[in-house]
């Protein structure tokens, strides 16, 4: 017969390893402080190239989209933003069906950020501070300043830890969620187009190729 004490003795070595890897996850993982500091610094150098881009009137309309398509690449975690615009219908579409989504919505990032930016006249973003979010996002607070010092619009850029760094999933402006609104009519698009995502694939392929069209217009 085995005693208490012998079935205390054999579960302590699992309990060892439990105890070990908690220990080691606490190490790994950022103190909130030093992973606040990390999502502000990807939004101000964020901020900084993308204004730097945008001032920079030697620029050719291709060589700006290019530039800017690197900042999306680097700083927002497009799959993940893609797979919450598909809702549902993510769960129904093929593997590559996927993926061809995620690369013509992340161009269709970059046609939208570029379109939005054309009245842009030497306003700057300041960052005013961070604080965490929902689960182990962190949001990083800022705001538009105007060339004449005046304080504009408040925005909120929502930030998740992607392997050794942090990457834009949100970015909310006065309150108001830019995903949730592009949810809203990527969803919308998706219906008007058979209710599939090839179908909605085969509309933002359309949308992309017709320079002439701003965007926010009926697919």
């Amino acid at each position: 017969m085995v005693s208490f004490s012998q079935r205390r003795k054999r579960r302590r070595p699992r309990a060892c390893v439990t105890l070990a890897a908690l220990a080691l996850g606490l190490m790994l993982a950022p103190p909130p402080m030093a992973a606040a500091g990390e999502a502000t610094a990807v939004v101000d150098t964020l901020v900084t190239n993308a204004l730097g881009t945008l001032s920079d009137k030697q620029l050719s309309a291709h060589d700006r989209d290019q530039r800017l398509r690197l900042l999306v690449e680097q700083d927002f975690d497009v799959p993940h933003i893609a797979h919450f615009m598909l809702g549902g219908y993510w769960d129904s579409a093929s593997e590559a069906e996927r993926q061809t989504f995620i690369g013509l919505f992340e161009e269709w990032m970059v046609a939208s950020y570029t379109d939005g930016f054309k009245d842009y006249h030497g306003e700057t973003i300041q960052v005013t501070g961070s604080h965490p979010g929902n689960a182990d996002t962190i949001i990083v607070s800022s705001e538009v300043v105007e060339r004449d010092g005046a304080h504009g619009a408040k925005l909120d850029w929502v930030l998740r830890p992607i392997a050794d760094s942090f990457k834009v999933i949100n970015i909310n402006i006065e309150g108001m969620s830019l995903v949730m609104i592009e949810r809203d009519q990527m969803l919308a698009v998706i219906a008007h187009h058979g209710g599939t995502v090839g179908g909605a694939n085969g509309a933002l392929e359309a949308k992309l190729a017709t320079d002439d069209q701003s965007h926010g217009e009926k697919y």
